[in-house]
């Protein structure tokens, strides 16, 4: 057990977040902290066997460093000082931290985000993948401690499938007609590499849905920042059409990934979450032309490319494609899981490594 005061932060509107720290709450039986009420209430919907404690912007620095000693969170070293540098002046303390990944996408190769992590101490990382791109990066020497903890969200949705499956159930499940087959769509958000396909591909992909098959579109929660009048618009064209579910608040995403037939993506993490079904892939490529193959690319070789959002038959190419898929990229998707995720630990010997990991900081 740690002599430190432990707790996990999601600052402002990362949503995205929460699926990724709140498991590991569980795990540690640490209470969650978050700064949006929106994120309280979505917090103790989806996952109201943690503590999730909501502190306003301007008492969040007071409240953390009279509390704890140590936050895990999906910040940089840097960008926490700067929330607490004041705060931590007047404790006269400064909180440690335990960098962990929102998801494991190919993003980050042509900007220097990941290069912000160059002040961290210690990192927990889902598999061997990301420490080679952490050691690519420049910002994997100066850790402490980095610790494989594997794909431990899965494991953490089949221990709690039940309430999860109710949840989907009353959100998802009820709102789409029984049809023989369901996709997700599911897109990342438009950084400043430009990696996100939604608002190009995603008007052709609901022009084009057979009357015989469901589309989710799961809405990247920075998209619904970024875009929020566009999205206005989007919303109000198309989502009354029967066969068509946009997602926008439903945070769990290994429920959403068991319930759906296939997957279609662009550059977004929830692509290598999706690896642990071994189901069929589809992948659009925002970089076109300009970016065909590389590490920007890693994941478009566990399925097929829509190299084109213009294609007038997408749907006839998924289809056709399907009796061959198993043959042709199962073998391919296991071997990019097993480098993504290191083989997960039970539960008691996980929480024990991390909190070794903690005691040597």
């Amino acid at each position: 057990m740690s002599e430190k005061k432990m707790a996990a932060l999601v600052y402002g509107r990362m949503a995205h977040h929460l699926d990724h720290i709140a498991p590991l709450c569980e795990l540690l039986s640490i209470p969650l902290i978050v700064t949006e009420i929106d994120l309280l209430e979505s917090a103790k919907k989806y996952y109201p066997f943690i503590e999730t404690v909501y502190w306003g912007y301007p008492e969040l620095g007071d409240q953390v460093l009279s509390r704890f000693d140590l936050l895990f969170c999906s910040l940089t070293r840097s960008f926490v000082d700067s929330i607490f540098s004041f705060a931590q002046h007047v404790h006269q303390k400064r909180v440690a931290t335990v960098w962990c990944p929102h998801g494991n996408s190919d993003k980050g190769q042509r900007t220097y985000f990941m290069e912000g992590l160059n002040e961290e101490r210690a990192a927990l990382v889902y598999g061997q993948k990301i420490i080679d791109f952490l050691i690519q990066k420049g910002v994997y020497s100066q850790l402490q401690a980095a610790l494989p903890i594997g794909n431990f969200r899965h494991a953490h949705y089949l221990k709690h499938k039940e309430h999860y499956t109710a949840l989907l159930q009353e959100e998802v499940v009820k709102k789409l007609p029984v049809l023989p087959q369901t996709l997700l769509y599911a897109p990342t958000w438009e950084d400043e590499e430009k990696n996100s396909s939604f608002f190009d591909a995603a008007p052709h992909l609901i022009q084009q849905l057979p009357k015989d098959a469901n589309l989710i579109i799961k809405i990247h929660p920075n998209i619904l920042i970024q875009h929020e009048v566009d999205l206005d618009v989007f919303l109000e064209k198309w989502e009354k059409k029967p066969n068509l579910l946009i997602v926008k608040d439903f945070t769990p995403i290994y429920p959403l990934l068991d319930f759906v037939d296939l997957y279609i993506g662009d550059m977004s993490s929830v692509g290598y979450d999706f690896l642990t079904l071994n189901k069929p892939m589809f992948f659009f490529n925002p970089h076109g032309k300009e970016e065909a193959s590389g590490p920007a690319l890693y994941l478009h070789r566990c399925g097929l490319s829509l190299s084109s959002s213009e294609n007038p038959s997408f749907y006839s190419l998924i289809r056709s494609h399907l009796p061959f898929d198993k043959a042709q990229f199962s073998a391919v998707r296991k071997e990019v899981y097993d480098y993504t995720f290191t083989k997960s630990s039970e539960e008691a010997v996980l929480k024990e490594a991390i909190l070794k990991l903690i005691n040597s900081l």
